[in-house]
């Protein structure tokens, strides 16, 4: 399979994130990944200092900072990205009244929760089984396979009766279809 192109969100922010701060857990995350990347062998033991005078010295738990280092040098981060995604595999998106807030929104709720379930998993020591990348090219493989009618655009639950109702009431219309 050839490689896909760099994701911003799972390349370099990271997949899992948690707290009041999702840039202090992603960003801590992304870089102890990188330290555990270049070692030769598993973490065993890490020791991480923070700066008496930067602004993590205080924060850093109540912002998840301590939870993204120790998940970038587990591995787990990608783990529970990997489970995330297999979760939620070949999802049509369907808006209704080609807007997204139903049931993209609803989509969207559920897939943090399905975050929060993945990260828990993988803590407790759930198998990913299939590795993020392989996961991610076998959801771009899915992708294009889909017809055009369930990708993002006006299929599944956006071409249902009540769908289409909303749709005449607002501005909107189907792709091929006249404005009103």
């Amino acid at each position: 399979m050839e490689k896909l192109p760099c994701s911003i969100f799972n390349d370099v922010l990271g997949p899992v994130m948690r707290g009041p701060s999702s840039s202090h857990v992603a960003g801590a995350a992304r870089i102890a990944s990188m330290i555990r990347q270049s070692l030769d062998a598993p973490v065993k033991k890490a020791i991480v200092d923070f700066d008496v005078n930067g602004a993590l010295a205080a924060s850093h738990t109540g912002h998840g900072t301590d939870m993204g280092f120790a998940s970038g040098l587990l591995n787990m981060e990608l783990d529970a990205a990997s489970v995330g995604l297999q979760n939620i595999t070949g999802l049509a998106c369907d808006p209704v009244g080609n807007r997204v807030e139903w049931p993209c929104l609803g989509k969207n709720i559920m897939g943090g929760s399905n975050a929060l379930a993945s990260a828990n998993m993988i803590l407790a020591g759930y198998d990913k089984v299939i590795p993020l990348d392989e996961t991610i090219g076998a959801i771009y493989e899915i992708g294009l396979s889909l017809p055009l009618e369930l990708r993002c655009t006006f299929g599944g639950l956006g071409k249902t009766k009540t769908a289409r109702e909303i749709l005449k009431r607002s501005d909107a219309h189907f792709p091929g279809e006249e404005a009103r």
